[in-house]
């Protein structure tokens, strides 16, 4: 468990940038432009090939040629 939160604070910061990135740009219901476009690229800097569904989804699978 000790490392689970150890990884995760390292990363606070980042989550609060994501956060208030996200917060800067208010969008409800299925008119969420600016959210999809910001999750799509986060996706694509993770190595990712993020494909959209529809107006306000986003799927990218992941997995790799290891099992698990």
């Amino acid at each position: 468990m000790y490392d689970i939160l150890k990884e995760a604070g390292g990363i606070r910061q980042e989550l609060v940038s994501i956060r208030r990135e996200l917060h800067m740009h208010p969008e409800v219901g299925f008119d969420i432009p600016v959210t999809k476009a910001f999750v799509i690229k986060k996706l694509e800097e993770m190595g990712y090939e993020p494909c959209e569904m529809g107006k306000a989804g986003v799927v990218a699978l992941a997995g790799g040629k290891k099992p698990g």
